[in-house]
């Protein structure tokens, strides 16, 4: 008489896999149960030790049951469970950005031709259809995006305003790190670039309140001192190598205070030139000691020929 299977009660026992932790959405914040964790871990080096073996089982399983059937089958499973596992995929992702990020960039760079090869076949198999949808047929965003926006502003900044309250802290952290790490350019970028083309869009527009306004402050009375003051705040001596870049600084300060406040009709004019004074003035201060932090970031030592100042430090 033949045997029966023994049922391997104690396996089927004690197999009990814990409540899924909570998200932080569901109330649950971040918390990870130590006993999954561990179980993750031991599987993780079950599959590293007998990785070879686990994958000849699966290639011998593919060859005896058909390519086709596996496919039809894990289409089915997804099929079954796309809501669960799209939900375990977006908090994966919403609580590893950085990680995604990086397999996508290492994807693209390693598979740069064959997306482009890619990108190319659909566009010659579906050119008619995405060039009717550029015409004018369904698309995921409208044709004059600008006005789409005027048509629904109010709404857009309703629902930025909402995500940024119930959560400000991650896009102060990401201002934060771009700053942090755009710093110079975004200095540089207002110094250059953004006060002379401010000024002269205001100058072409309102020549007259602007003409007024500078007779009406001049330069001796309301921002030669003040710009001195701030130097000396900042112990920048006339010896110092960034004293001219800041003195210049304060100069554009002035001018665009002028044009800001005659665009505007202030007022309270002097008050602005000293605002716009000190913070131009840290600009310049920041633009110019790119050099300095460099140096100081990586150990080395920066000397001035033109200057009795010695700047950054071993």
């Amino acid at each position: 008489m033949p045997k029966q299977p023994q049922k391997r009660e104690s396996g089927m026992e004690k197999r009990k896999d814990p409540p899924a932790p909570q998200s932080a959405e569901t109330g649950g914040g971040e918390a990870v149960d130590p006993e999954a964790e561990e179980r993750r871990r031991k599987k993780r080096a079950y599959y590293q030790k007998n990785r070879e073996r686990i994958r000849a089982q699966q290639r011998e399983y593919y060859c005896r049951i058909g390519k086709k059937a596996h496919a039809e089958r894990i289409r089915r499973y997804r099929q079954e469970k796309r809501d669960s596992i799209c939900a375990r995929r977006r908090d994966d992702r919403r609580q590893n950005p950085e990680k995604y990020r990086e397999w996508d960039r290492r994807y693209r760079e390693a598979h740069r031709e064959q997306i482009r090869e890619r990108n190319r076949k659909y566009w010659a198999a579906h050119r008619k259809e995405l060039s009717g949808r550029r015409g004018g047929g369904p698309r995921r965003f409208p044709v004059d995006s600008g006005k789409y926006y005027r048509a629904h502003r109010e709404a857009l900044l309703e629902a930025q305003r909402r995500r940024y309250h119930e959560n400000p802290e991650p896009q102060r952290e990401r201002m934060r790190r771009y700053y942090q790490k755009n710093r110079y350019a975004l200095c540089r970028k207002r110094l250059e670039r953004d006060c002379y083309h401010s000024m002269d869009s205001i100058r072409e527009r309102y020549p007259e309140q602007v003409r007024r306004y500078l007779e009406r402050y001049p330069f001796e009375q309301y921002a030669h001192r003040p710009i001195l003051r701030e130097l000396a705040r900042r112990s920048i001596s006339p010896s110092s190598a960034v004293y001219m870049e800041c003195y210049d600084a304060g100069m554009l300060a002035y001018l665009y205070s002028i044009h800001r406040c005659a665009r505007m009709g202030y007022e309270h004019t002097p008050f602005y030139i000293v605002h716009m004074i000190r913070v131009l003035t840290g600009c310049a201060l920041i633009a110019a000691g790119e050099t300095g932090n460099l140096c100081h970031e990586n150990g080395l030592f920066e000397y001035r020929i033109d200057s009795s100042d010695r700047a950054g430090k071993i």
